[in-house]
């Protein structure tokens, strides 16, 4: 709706790229401020950040250039570019950069993991708002009592669902509940992989009320590759699950 916020001389600024990056200020303050109450340095945990920031951009680019190939093998030139990004690809890419990250702080990959975890979620949440100012990631057309009078990319306005719009809610409910099983979680990685598990399952449902979005035999790709994270995130979760319960019963038997 408002693609541009302003112009410096004949540069634009784009609403898009300066809500994502608010959101990333936003999700890396919460990151240092968790940081500094676990004992972390909030410096080294900043710059950290940044690092797993930029490689989860990376991991994003590529992950949705993989997952629309056919579009982007003959348009090879459109590759390099922040519009249009994936989760799957930047969850690949930051759990690297963490791994990376970990190793340098000697912490625990998943304790590291679920300290970034709520920050991920905000700096989603924000980067949100930044789609709907943008007119990307737009709901189809509908009569429903959800619907809102928005424009697609091609400033065609119609009642759509306000797609943008819930992904806001949802993910920022999603950061209530990981904020608060932060507090009692079970094991490390627990609030990290239920980040996972419920962030590409708000996807994989939210998809069906959006337009856009590459198809594979009928079904989009976001979707299948939202359902193979959900299995994946959950098959890790309970085995993790299984084996902080058992580590625990060993120590009550002794």
């Amino acid at each position: 709706m408002y693609p541009i916020l302003f112009h410096v001389g004949s540069f634009a600024v784009r609403s898009y790229d300066a809500v994502v990056a608010l959101g990333m200020i936003a999700g890396l303050s919460l990151v240092c401020w968790r940081a500094r109450r676990a004992g972390l340095g909030g410096a080294r945990v900043l710059v950290g950040g940044i690092g797993v920031i930029l490689v989860s951009l990376v991991g994003s680019r590529l992950g949705i250039v993989i997952l629309d190939l056919r579009h982007y093998i003959p348009n090879w030139r459109e590759i390099p570019s922040l519009y249009g990004t994936g989760f799957q690809g930047a969850l690949v890419g930051g759990m690297l950069a963490t791994l990376v990250f970990a190793r340098y702080l000697r912490v625990s990959f998943w304790w590291l993991a679920d300290l970034f975890a709520p920050g991920l979620v905000l700096g989603q949440a924000i980067g949100r708002v930044g789609c709907l100012l943008n007119g990307c990631c737009y709901g189809r057309p509908t009569d429903s009592f959800l619907a809102l009078y928005l424009p697609n990319l091609g400033g065609e306005w119609a009642y759509r669902y306000p797609t943008q719009i819930m992904h806001v809610a949802a993910n920022l409910v999603i950061l209530v509940v990981l904020l608060n099983v932060s507090r009692r979680k079970s094991f490390d990685g627990f609030v990290f992989l239920l980040y996972v598990v419920l962030y590409s399952t708000h996807r994989l449902l939210f998809d069906f009320l959006r337009e856009t979005g590459p198809v594979v035999s009928g079904v989009r790709a976001t979707q299948v590759a939202s359902a193979v994270t959900i299995l994946v995130a959950s098959v890790v979760l309970m085995w993790k699950w299984a084996r902080a319960r058992s580590n625990a019963g060993e120590r009550d038997y002794v």
